[in-house]
């Protein structure tokens, strides 16, 4: 199970058909407001879309979506983006290849990989790896109007494990996956208010040090490191 991710404590509403109208009519009109695009969708927690039916479902109910092996997402690139958007979602695999032993390969022959396509239903990916084909959306240009940081935000979905722990570091406002103070307001207060005085919170920059920490913890990625250091010092 370490491999797993469990969501069967989710009703059937967890699984969802992308949104053409709602969510796709606010990404039109957005304008970098102050919430994030991806706050914005119909989905669980605005961006978390898990289609249906799935091969792992179990009595109605998706029981686990599991890991990629060994750290490695095939993905293709289907969707109509710009020269610029293009260059956005080359920054985006890069931070986790230069931080994080995660690594997005072009797709081969792999049955398994993530497809990268910008239809008009909002910004949203599924949560670890459900098998096939498996969609990132981003609706453009408003899922990359922030830069790169959306898109790391949807491929941490993708890429996500099990576990919720922190790994011993403190509460992080300034995370790439942390909610914007104004997200899923009906009223335009604030919903989420820090406990601390922070100019981070819901920031679509890039990684905070502490999202870095906790990834290479996660998927062990100093253990990986050396290992392979320590394979090429063998054959040298």
């Amino acid at each position: 199970m370490d491999n797993a991710i469990d969501l069967i404590h989710f009703d059937r509403s967890i699984y969802t058909k992308p949104d053409y109208e709602i969510t796709a009519s606010k990404l039109i009109n957005y304008n970098n407001e102050s919430v994030n695009p991806e706050e914005l969708g119909t989905y669980l927690e605005g961006d978390i879309l898990i289609p249906f039916p799935h091969k792992n479902s179990r009595n109605g109910l998706i029981s686990q979506i599991y890991r990629w092996p060994n750290n490695t997402i095939p993905y293709l690139i289907e969707g109509t983006f710009t020269l610029d958007e293009l260059d956005k979602l080359r920054i985006g695999f890069n931070e986790y290849h230069i931080k994080t032993c995660i690594r997005f390969i072009p797709r081969t022959i792999e049955t398994d990989y993530i497809t990268i396509v910008n239809g008009k239903s909002g910004c949203w990916s599924s949560i670890g790896k459900i098998g096939g084909r498996q969609e990132i959306n981003l609706q453009t240009p408003a899922c990359l109007s922030k830069g790169s940081g959306t898109f790391i935000h949807e491929l941490m979905h993708v890429g996500n494990q099990s576990t919720i722990s922190a790994f011993g570091l403190p509460y992080d406002y300034g995370s790439i996956m942390h909610y914007s103070p104004f997200a899923f307001s009906s009223n335009g207060q604030p919903t989420i208010i820090a406990k601390f005085p922070t100019n981070s919170m819901g920031q679509r920059i890039g990684f905070s040090s502490h999202d870095i920490s906790k990834i290479n913890a996660m998927y062990k990625c100093d253990q990986q490191i050396s290992q392979n250091h320590n394979n090429l010092g063998h054959a040298q």
